[in-house]
Protein backbone atom coordinates (compact mmCIF):
# COMPACT_ATOMS: atom_id res chain seq x y z
CA UNK A 1 0.00 0.00 0.00
CA UNK A 2 1.34 3.30 -1.09
CA UNK A 3 1.04 5.90 1.22
CA UNK A 4 0.56 9.40 0.43
CA UNK A 5 0.90 12.92 1.90
CA UNK A 6 -2.95 13.28 2.31
CA UNK A 7 -3.12 9.55 4.02
CA UNK A 8 -0.21 9.97 6.08
CA UNK A 9 -1.59 13.41 7.46
CA UNK A 10 -4.79 11.89 8.00
CA UNK A 11 -3.24 9.09 9.83
CA UNK A 12 -1.37 11.82 12.14
CA UNK A 13 -4.36 13.81 12.72
CA UNK A 14 -6.06 10.51 13.94
CA UNK A 15 -3.26 9.20 16.26
CA UNK A 16 -3.43 12.52 17.96
CA UNK A 17 -6.75 12.71 18.74
CA UNK A 18 -6.84 9.07 20.04
CA UNK A 19 -4.10 10.10 22.51
CA UNK A 20 -5.40 13.31 23.71
CA UNK A 21 -8.65 11.87 24.20
CA UNK A 22 -6.91 9.37 26.42
CA UNK A 23 -5.42 11.55 28.51
CA UNK A 24 -7.02 13.80 30.99
CA UNK A 25 -7.65 17.33 30.21
CA UNK A 26 -4.92 19.79 30.77
CA UNK A 27 -6.58 21.71 32.79
CA UNK A 28 -7.95 18.98 34.83
CA UNK A 29 -4.31 18.34 36.17
CA UNK A 30 -1.89 20.30 37.50
CA UNK A 31 1.63 20.48 38.77
CA UNK A 32 2.65 20.16 42.69
CA UNK A 33 5.67 20.83 43.19
CA UNK A 34 7.00 17.37 41.83
CA UNK A 35 3.95 15.76 41.88
CA UNK A 36 1.41 15.98 38.86
CA UNK A 37 -1.77 15.87 40.13
CA UNK A 38 -5.90 15.56 38.88
CA UNK A 39 -7.80 18.52 40.74
CA UNK A 40 -11.07 17.62 38.76
CA UNK A 41 -13.53 14.95 39.72
CA UNK A 42 -16.54 13.39 41.66
CA UNK A 43 -16.22 11.95 45.49
CA UNK A 44 -17.42 8.20 45.73
CA UNK A 45 -15.94 7.79 49.02
CA UNK A 46 -14.23 9.38 52.10
CA UNK A 47 -12.21 7.26 54.36
CA UNK A 48 -10.00 7.70 57.50
CA UNK A 49 -6.42 6.91 57.34
CA UNK A 50 -3.34 7.12 59.40
CA UNK A 51 -1.68 10.41 57.87
CA UNK A 52 -5.34 11.67 56.81
CA UNK A 53 -7.45 11.09 55.23
CA UNK A 54 -8.72 9.33 51.40
CA UNK A 55 -10.95 10.98 48.98
CA UNK A 56 -12.11 8.31 46.12
CA UNK A 57 -12.64 10.42 42.99
CA UNK A 58 -13.99 9.57 39.57
CA UNK A 59 -13.17 11.38 36.43
CA UNK A 60 -15.49 12.03 34.06
CA UNK A 61 -14.42 9.52 32.04
CA UNK A 62 -14.68 6.63 34.62
CA UNK A 63 -11.43 6.90 35.61
CA UNK A 64 -11.22 6.12 40.08
CA UNK A 65 -8.44 7.93 41.56
CA UNK A 66 -7.46 8.77 45.17
CA UNK A 67 -5.99 11.18 47.30
CA UNK A 68 -4.56 12.29 50.39
CA UNK A 69 -6.31 15.17 52.38
CA UNK A 70 -5.86 17.14 55.69
CA UNK A 71 -7.41 15.68 58.92
CA UNK A 72 -9.62 18.96 58.48
CA UNK A 73 -11.40 17.71 55.67
CA UNK A 74 -12.18 14.57 57.43
CA UNK A 75 -14.88 15.23 59.67
CA UNK A 76 -18.44 13.66 59.37
CA UNK A 77 -19.58 16.70 58.12
CA UNK A 78 -17.31 17.03 55.29
CA UNK A 79 -18.10 13.36 53.93
CA UNK A 80 -21.58 14.32 53.77
CA UNK A 81 -21.26 17.61 52.07
CA UNK A 82 -18.90 16.18 49.23
CA UNK A 83 -20.10 12.85 48.76
CA UNK A 84 -21.28 12.50 45.35
CA UNK A 85 -20.30 15.96 43.84
CA UNK A 86 -18.11 17.15 41.70
CA UNK A 87 -15.41 18.94 43.10
CA UNK A 88 -11.99 20.58 42.93
CA UNK A 89 -9.03 20.05 44.47
CA UNK A 90 -6.48 22.22 45.72
CA UNK A 91 -2.82 20.79 47.57
CA UNK A 92 -0.05 21.48 49.15
CA UNK A 93 3.01 19.87 49.33
CA UNK A 94 4.04 18.27 52.76
CA UNK A 95 5.39 16.05 55.13
CA UNK A 96 3.20 12.94 55.97
CA UNK A 97 4.07 10.02 57.86
CA UNK A 98 6.28 7.22 55.77
CA UNK A 99 3.84 4.42 54.76
CA UNK A 100 6.42 1.62 56.69
CA UNK A 101 5.39 3.65 59.89
CA UNK A 102 1.70 2.02 59.57
CA UNK A 103 0.30 4.80 62.22
CA UNK A 104 3.07 4.54 64.96
CA UNK A 105 2.52 7.77 66.53
CA UNK A 106 6.19 7.21 67.45
CA UNK A 107 7.45 6.49 64.49
CA UNK A 108 9.64 9.46 63.01
CA UNK A 109 10.07 8.42 59.30
CA UNK A 110 8.15 11.14 56.66
CA UNK A 111 8.14 11.48 53.34
CA UNK A 112 7.14 14.28 50.73
CA UNK A 113 2.86 14.06 49.57
CA UNK A 114 1.34 16.27 47.78
CA UNK A 115 -1.99 16.48 50.61
CA UNK A 116 -5.86 18.27 49.36
CA UNK A 117 -6.08 21.18 51.40
CA UNK A 118 -9.46 22.10 49.78
CA UNK A 119 -11.94 21.18 48.44
CA UNK A 120 -14.72 23.10 46.48
CA UNK A 121 -17.69 21.91 44.58
CA UNK A 122 -17.93 22.69 41.04
CA UNK A 123 -21.43 22.34 38.73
Amino acid sequence: MKLTMHTAAAFLIFAVSISASAAPKQMDIEKVGPFTKRIIGTVKSITDGDAGCYYELKTTKGEVFTEIADFELCDPKMKKRYKGRKVKLTYKVEKVMADDCEGNPECTRHKSEAVVKKVTIIK
